[in-house]
């Protein structure tokens, strides 16, 4: 009967599905510079099988790069990606030190990312190294170019696209060490 059917014990076998997309096979090259993500992302996994907030935007970023070439949309995720881990750490660093969390909270949206990234990062990081200060460089050029087209309307190119990954990708590997 079809009750006894659906009723029936039966065992269980669980395994992973895996897709594949042509695009993210081979790492995507522009004229200025390459991108090799899917090595960067499996050495993440490699720390951490969670995929985390922070590498889902990244992986948006290349996609949007890659797959759709929509490179204002890979600027901006890439951007969200490392601000939200910069902004992450320092606040985590402010209440290691004994910062008030309502304070650290209350003055949240007052706190610029040009600040963050180029005051605090290096106040939090110690002795920087010449690795993290190339970092905090290349993304404070990308902060520069979504700013552009946030306020003026900018089209970035596929090599500024990629540059803005690139610095997004450095700055969450700093702050994730």
């Amino acid at each position: 009967s079809p009750v006894q059917k659906l009723t029936q014990s039966r065992p269980l076998t669980f395994g992973f599905r895996q897709i594949s997309v042509p695009e993210l096979q081979h790492p995507a090259t522009v004229t200025t510079g390459k991108l090799d993500f899917s090595s960067e992302l499996a050495a993440r996994i490699k720390v951490s099988p969670l995929v985390g907030f922070y590498d889902e935007a990244l992986i948006r970023a290349f996609e949007h790069l890659v797959v759709h070439k929509n490179y204002t949309s890979a600027v901006m995720e890439s951007f969200i990606a490392a601000e939200s881990m910069a902004s992450a750490f320092v606040y985590k660093c402010k209440l290691a030190r004994g910062v008030s969390k309502n304070k650290l909270d209350d003055y949240e949206k007052e706190m610029k990312i040009s600040y963050i990234i180029n005051v605090e990062l290096p106040v939090f990081l110690h002795l920087i190294s010449s690795e993290g200060k190339s970092a905090i460089d290349q993304f404070n050029q990308a902060r520069k170019l979504r700013n552009d087209i946030v306020h003026e309307q900018k089209r970035p190119t596929e090599a500024e696209a990629l540059q803005a990954i690139n610095a997004a990708t450095a700055l969450v590997n700093l702050l994730a060490k």
